[in-house]
């Protein structure tokens, strides 16, 4: 079977859905599918290229009408990222009889998703957390769309060395933490958060001016950088801690924490959100209930190193045996792709030795396997690849599309009623609201408005004595 992808990474880009998309590819490749990348919609560049050939992809540059002029496009299935170009080309993949899978990779929708929603245009949507699921899944199902799955972020942790730093008492302990410059995914309490740690030293990566009126100025003790200063695999070897805290964005399922578990470096997060999935308290990461309280969960790593380094060996162990192994992960793709599980390429079932790697690839080894610390079941080490089922792709690849004006939706569809999401003015006085919690989807900034206007969170439980 030969997948299609709409969208490739940019360089120097920070963000989690270049790591996303390069990471489900390399596992789609490793189980033997073939990957065709459209980057959207100009060359990528030789840089970007090189990368994608050398992974095992093929690279396509057409423009969003030519798609027809790809050999096995017709009739296959795309996926794209959070991709707000792939959209382009919405109506065309429909002339085309493509099935098009769309993973959101955020907690909110994008305009570009909702309008080919609105116009029943995208197959399938991926989530990735349960927490995502639960505030999507009502709005996209007012679109009538009933098709989608639940598949984990996968990072190659194969490819990353374990090894987190040791901390000595009364050496500084660094923190620090990576993302993109938008200022909603920093706490405006972020100096408070970090004050709580003791002997403390921060490093900052995807600083901007942006969020520098966000969080202010660097103290001397810290030092911010702007994205992509730093190689990603240069700057957590560095941290003690990733200590991190957003402002109004929800994690989903945030590619930061999965490459912390993967280096070696404790994450002290929120307790909210996708974080509440990836992590597992004072055993895989520490969780606080607010920005100060992240700041106190960091103090205590930096106070008990036992602590500290028994929570990046058990994150390290649990991200290779279940929340990134390679088997499980697959195996969700699997059902996306509805390709059945009980044949390989080229082999019958009956020939696959279960306790045997297969054909042309050998079982995932995880980091633990020398050690023996832990087991991994039989299913796990050696579930089949699937074969290619997908059929009269020879015929469709002889259609020649030509380009036609694209028709006004028709009104039934054009005057769905759109998802409204509430937008209070938290400077506005005339205009109080109660407001969540930090514990329930809301920031600092809500609760200092609660306290405020002397009022609580709706979703937590009332005092009625």
């Amino acid at each position: 079977m030969k997948v299609f992808v709409l969208g490739c990474p940019s360089p120097g880009k920070v963000g989690g859905a270049n790591g996303e998309m390069l990471g489900a590819v390399s596992l789609w490749l490793k189980r033997g599918l073939e990957v065709g990348v459209i980057p959207t919609w100009n060359g990528p560049g030789k840089q970007v290229t090189d990368l994608l050939e050398g992974m095992g992809c093929s690279v396509h540059l057409p423009g969003p009408r030519l798609l027809h002029t790809i050999q096995g496009f017709a009739g296959s299935t795309v996926v794209t990222f959070c991709n707000d170009h792939a959209f382009m080309a919405k109506r065309q993949l429909a002339k085309l009889g493509c099935r098009f899978i769309v993973a959101p990779l955020m907690c909110f929708l994008r305009q570009t998703v909702t309008g080919a929603l609105r116009e029943r245009l995208i197959s399938d949507i991926i989530f990735q957390s349960e927490y995502q699921k639960s505030v999507l899944l009502p709005q996209i199902r007012q679109y009538g769309l009933d098709k989608f799955h639940l598949v984990r972020g996968y990072i190659d942790w194969e490819k990353i060395k374990f090894a987190p730093r040791s901390h000595a008492k009364g050496e500084p302990f660094i923190i620090g933490r990576a993302s993109r410059g938008r200022a909603s995914k920093w706490s405006k309490h972020w100096w408070k958060m970090y004050e709580e740690v003791p002997d403390r030293q921060a490093i900052l990566l995807g600083v901007t001016q942006e969020t520098t009126r966000q969080i202010g100025r660097a103290p001397s003790w810290a030092k911010a950088s702007p994205p992509g200063a730093v190689p990603i695999e240069s700057f957590w070897p560095q941290l003690h801690a990733h200590v991190t805290c957003n402002d109004m964005d929800m994690e989903n399922w945030p590619r930061t924490g999965l490459e912390c578990m993967a280096y070696g470096v404790p994450t002290c997060a929120e307790n909210r959100g996708g974080w509440t999935e990836m992590l597992e308290h004072e055993v895989t990461g520490m969780l606080g209930n607010s920005p100060q309280d992240i700041g106190r969960q960091a103090a205590k790593l930096a106070r008990d190193e036992d602590l500290r380094m028994a929570i990046t060996t058990e994150a390290r162990r649990r991200l290779e045996t279940d929340i990134s192994n390679p088997d499980l992960v697959w195996e969700q793709w699997r059902e996306v792709f509805g390709l059945p599980c009980d044949v390989t390429y080229g082999v019958s079932s009956a020939s696959v030795d279960q306790n045997e790697p297969l054909r042309g690839q050998s079982r995932s080894k995880t980091w633990f396997d020398e050690a023996s610390v832990y087991g991994i079941s039989p299913i796990q080490q050696a579930l089949p690849i699937c074969r290619d089922m997908q059929i009269l792709q020879d015929a469709a690849d002889q259609v020649e599309e030509p380009e036609v004006q694209e028709e006004p939706l028709p009104l039934e569809q054009a005057t769905l009623p759109p998802i409204l999401i509430p937008d209070y003015d938290f400077d506005d006085p005339e205009d109080p609201h109660p407001m969540p919690c930090f514990q329930h989807g809301g920031s600092s900034a809500c609760e200092e408005l609660n306290a405020e206007h002397e009022m609580t969170c709706p979703k937590c439980p009332q005092d009625t004595r």
